[in-house]
């Protein structure tokens, strides 16, 4: 599974949002613009991932309304077995050095 850790990564760090198949393709593609035939075996590559975690009982596939479109989202009560993001995000860290430094 080549973008499974990928995906899991971005899953498991929002365990409550629900990730649409464009969201998640755009992450692991880190948003790169890429040909037609790249895009589409991306796309096949991050579906084959997506099915194998729902059968693995990791993650939810959820329908919705009149669109058809699906959405993924980490299953519930697994939260234990994924670091979740701890709002560290935007700050800089190196706040943190100062004072360690001998």
């Amino acid at each position: 599974m080549k973008f499974a850790p990928e995906i899991i990564d971005l899953l498991g760090s929002y365990p409550e949002h629900q990730f649409r198949t464009g969201q998640i393709l755009s992450h692991v593609t880190l948003a790169m613009s890429l040909s037609d035939q790249q895009k589409a075996a991306a796309r096949k590559q991050v579906q084959r991932a997506l099915e194998y975690l729902i059968n693995d009982a990791k993650v939810v596939e959820r329908h919705g309304g009149r669109t058809k479109s699906a959405s993924y989202s980490w299953r519930r009560g697994l939260g234990h077995q994924v670091r979740i993001n701890a709002g560290l995000l935007g700050r800089d860290l190196r706040q943190y050095a100062r004072g360690h430094a001998s």
